[in-house]
């Protein structure tokens, strides 16, 4: 595992067993920009995962990810009580789904969009406590209560 820094995130990599190739997850952000674009690539590790906690109580204000991610994993952006906005941009590769786990985006009170170009799977309380949230921009394939 390796510990990867670019634009205020950092990415350890790790090892898809299932996949039989070695990806990055975004670990922590440690900056202070309203407007966040996670990078489809890191070196030449694809992006895979939004680890838990990675944004927790940041300021951001809009995220932009690769269509790529599989997952945002849980409380990623717990606290966020700037975020507005969750958009996918298309990436080169071939989208399956998308995994947002439990409280993903637990007291996100702003949130008003979240759009993704790749069906997703819902966590149990992904979106708890957003009250400003009216509409998610996606296909949902399913509900999920673990």
């Amino acid at each position: 595992m390796a510990e990867l820094f670019e634009n205020d995130m950092c990415f350890r990599t790790f090892f898809n067993a299932e996949k039989n190739k070695s990806e990055a997850r975004l670990h922590c952000y440690m900056g202070n920009q309203p407007i966040v674009k996670i990078p489809e690539f890191i070196n030449m590790y694809r992006v895979t995962v939004i680890g838990q906690w990675a944004f927790e109580k940041s300021s951001i204000e809009e995220l932009y990810y690769p269509d790529s991610l599989c997952c945002i994993e849980d409380g990623a952006f717990i606290n966020c009580h700037n975020l507005k906005k969750v958009v996918s941009y298309p990436t080169v590769c071939e989208p399956k789904s998308l995994d947002v786990m439990h409280v993903a985006f637990n007291r996100c009170e702003k949130l008003t969009t979240f759009q993704s170009y790749v069906p997703i799977n819902v966590w149990y309380q992904a979106f708890q406590g957003c009250s400003s949230l009216s509409k998610i921009d996606a296909k949902i394939l399913g509900f999920g209560d673990k």
